[in-house]
């Protein structure tokens, strides 16, 4: 299990890999059939993680 720190440091890779590949918030949870812009924001943001959805990343 990640702790805080973990999950917060997971959620600046996932937007870093996000902005280098030029997709917006909604483009990737498009991609991931995700509900809306927020649940990525919230993964971004190390309060969500699951780390099998942004292995199409």
């Amino acid at each position: 299990m990640l702790n805080n720190l973990e999950k917060k440091q997971m959620g600046l890779r996932i937007k870093k890999l996000r902005e280098e590949k030029g997709l917006t918030q909604d483009e990737l949870a498009e991609m991931l059939k995700m509900k809306n812009r927020a649940t990525v924001s919230s993964y971004e943001l190390g309060v969500l993680f699951l780390l099998v959805m942004f292995c199409a990343i």
